[in-house]
């Protein structure tokens, strides 16, 4: 059986954003989800994407809500209790096509082993702005509990 180790991500802002403080996640799991996940050697994912309202150079982009898709990072972490600091690999991200990004972060099984999600988790979601700096709990327990 393999021992599944904390995760710690740290990772640099986006640059363009750098003048930002990074948005931490502090990733948590209930005693049935994180047994669950790790007795059966799935993994977790937690996915970041960033968009915005379009400003006049960004409105031919924009997606059928109407927000411009800056682009998304993934982790794939172990089931355990870990601080993910989000920041992003993406040089030249087109920031000038929106307003103010926002992200949203979804977290769920990775579907190496199960083929539907296991886990009901919370969200984070608003404009980066306001998320930078502080650091928010997302917590998973087994969907159905």
């Amino acid at each position: 059986m393999r021992h599944l180790a904390p995760l710690l991500l740290m990772l640099t802002c986006l640059p363009a954003l750098a003048d930002s403080a990074p948005v931490t996640l502090n990733l948590s799991f209930d005693a049935a989800a994180r047994s669950k996940i790790a007795d059966s050697h799935e993994m977790v994912t937690v996915t970041v994407w960033y968009e915005g309202e379009p400003t006049a150079a960004g409105k031919g982009r924009a997606n059928e809500i109407g927000l411009v898709d800056l682009g998304s990072e993934t982790y794939v972490v172990a089931p355990v209790d870990q601080t993910i600091i989000l920041g992003g690999a993406r040089d030249g991200l087109p920031l000038s096509l929106v307003k103010d990004p926002m992200l949203t972060v979804n977290v769920y099984t990775a579907r190496q082993v199960f083929e539907d999600n296991l886990l009901d988790c919370g969200l984070v979601s608003g404009p980066v702005a306001e998320l930078a700096g502080k650091t928010h709990a997302i917590h998973c327990t087994l969907i159905g509990q």
